[in-house]
């Protein structure tokens, strides 16, 4: 709303300050509605007096078409919360939606789906909460709750084992994931499975993927990370990899 500024001039000028409309918000195209936990607080913000009905529960499955939820109140204030509304629901339910598409094409092979760290700045919280109400699972919302020594760290370390050894040696309560770059850096790792959370294998071949389940021999949970499209998703899944 501070975005939008303090006033609407277009509905200002056009409208009489008390009258009044139905609104509906009606979806566009099929798949998750996730925002609707939100809907009546951007509504409340602007407009006290605006009456919001949701006709779905968060999470619900959309087709086209579809009346999400009505609206009524002042026309002013109705236009005024219109694109903000719209603006929270459309994200929220395309990343809900998206990872349901992905939930989707890895059925029944016992693999989840995980989300990153790679969000809007500012809207963490709703993005990571979009996943969940998709079927997915939040990998970690901020540095503070799981260690993860990434390429980056290893830039700087230079070797896995050492990397592994540093953190321990002054912390043992905390998990800690380690990601790899390629087998090599996965041979290393294994050996201190029993100290390790899961091992990520980012950007791994196919190939690399399946001799790395086969390697660790179900001793620790293995991730598959980077380039992964709902193309390949099933492929990875179908490995092994957790």
């Amino acid at each position: 709303f501070q975005e939008d500024g303090d006033r609407d001039i277009t509905s200002e000028f056009l409208f009489d300050e008390a009258e009044e409309r139905d609104a509906s918000l009606i979806s566009k195209q099929k798949g998750i509605i996730c925002g609707l936990k939100f809907a009546e607080k951007i509504c409340q913000h602007a407009d006290p007096s605006l009456v919001v009905e949701p006709y779905l529960d968060e999470g619900d499955p959309v087709q086209d078409r579809m009346v999400i939820l009505g609206l009524h109140g002042k026309v002013r204030s109705l236009l005024r919360i219109e694109r903000v509304l719209i603006n929270f629901l459309s994200r929220l339910s395309g990343i809900a939606t998206f990872t349901s598409q992905f939930i989707d094409h890895v059925e029944g092979t016992g693999a989840v789906i995980l989300d990153t760290r790679k969000t809007i700045p500012g809207w963490r919280f709703l993005d990571k909460y979009a996943v969940t109400m998709g079927g997915g699972i939040n990998h970690r919302m901020n540095l503070s709750d799981i260690a993860m020594i990434k390429d980056s760290h290893l830039e700087v370390v230079k070797n896995v084992t050492e990397a592994i050894q540093r953190f321990r040696a002054k912390e043992m309560t905390k998990p800690l994931i380690v990601e790899v770059r390629n087998l090599l850096e996965f041979k290393e790792a294994l050996p201190a499975v029993k100290s390790l959370t899961r091992i990520t294998l980012d950007n791994f071949s196919l190939e690399d993927i399946k001799q790395a389940v086969v390697l660790s021999n179900g001793k620790v949970l293995l991730e598959a990370s980077g380039n992964i499209t709902l193309e390949n998703a099933r492929a990875i899944a179908e490995t092994g990899v957790h």
